[in-house]
């Protein structure tokens, strides 16, 4: 990485899925008055942490403060917080101004500066955001492939992902770590790499080394879950998700509904307790449960991506 960034303790716990740990963190860094696209950027990963954990009063309270905080020009102000606006609106609802999104879209195509200005980043952040929604994979790419930023690289990765691309993750992968190879997110791309490739023999203990340098997560729980079934090792992946409920405090599904990488998880707990356990365990009815009380978030490309794996795996060994 080329220079120091400041915003480096915020943006590790942020990408493993440690939103309350980035928020936190964020409270401790302090930007120059004057650094606005800095201030921006801090403001805009907050908000992005308590969307992720469908804290939606909180979002539109970090985004009120830093309106009345910040001094820059108004006509840059009043465009940041139009942006977070639309953000915060497309989080809670799911729904978005066409008219605005097809112009921004249509600005950054045609406009390789506007495109690669770094103060645009939350824009294109969100556009991205949108366009992976609605499966339009092929529009993302363009607008993002030689942008050298660490949310970029992410996007990427995961689009190339639903295109089954795998030389292109494998590629970007090389990319993010020349970028910065300390980062979490570098090296939670090298973990989904290894499972999307059937690398497994060492992805488990890179998994335990992640989170021993970074932090704990539901996410990386998740995937430790999901390489030890797509071994066949059912059993060990339900006793790993039944520690780590408890541990995350997870039965109270009222806190978590909105949170993806909760949903996610749980409903891999719930695929793993079907293949290591009788059709009447309890177990499976509680699981089962605690997903219905979370079934108005959607599942995300990892579960769906991974499912066929997992069956076709567990039924070689369980039949």
């Amino acid at each position: 990485m080329s220079e120091y960034d400041e915003l480096y303790l915020v943006k590790n716990p942020f990408f493993l899925g440690s939103f309350k740990k980035a928020i936190k963190e964020q409270e401790s860094i302090v930007l120059e008055d004057t650094d606005f696209e800095g201030l921006e950027k801090k403001t805009f990963y907050l908000v992005r942490a308590h969307l992720a954990l469908a804290e939606y009063e909180k979002a539109e309270a970090a985004l009120k403060k830093h309106i009345e905080t910040v001094k820059c020009k108004k006509e840059e102000m009043v465009k940041f917080e139009k942006l977070v606006q639309f953000f915060i609106e497309f989080a809670k609802t799911g729904k978005y101004d066409e008219d605005f999104m097809r112009d921004k879209f249509e600005q950054l195509q045609q406009d390789p500066e506007y495109r690669a200005n770094s103060r645009n980043l939350p824009l294109l952040v969100l556009i991205c955001y949108i366009l992976y929604s609605i499966k339009e994979y092929d529009c993302i790419i363009p607008l993002i492939y030689d942008l050298k930023d660490i949310d970029m690289y992410g996007i990427k990765f995961i689009t190339y992902w639903q295109m089954k691309r795998y030389d292109y993750m494998q590629k970007t992968y090389e990319e993010i770590k020349e970028f910065s190879e300390d980062a979490s997110l570098t090296q939670l791309i090298q973990c989904f790499l290894m499972l999307c490739t059937g690398n497994l023999q060492d992805l488990t203990n890179l998994l335990k080394d992640t989170m021993l340098r970074y932090d704990k997560s539901i996410k990386l729980y998740n995937l430790i879950g999901m390489a030890r079934m797509a071994r066949g090792q059912a059993g060990a992946a339900v006793k790993m998700y039944s520690k780590a409920v408890d541990e995350f405090k997870l039965k109270d599904a009222s806190k978590f509904v909105g949170n993806t990488d909760v949903t996610d998880f749980i409903y891999n707990y719930l695929l793993a307790l079907k293949w290591a356990e009788p059709a009447d365990s309890p177990q499976i009815a509680e699981v089962s449960a605690l997903l219905d009380a979370l079934e108005d978030t959607d599942q995300s490309g990892a579960v769906q991506e991974f499912e066929a794996k997992f069956d076709e795996a567990c039924k070689k060994v369980f039949g």
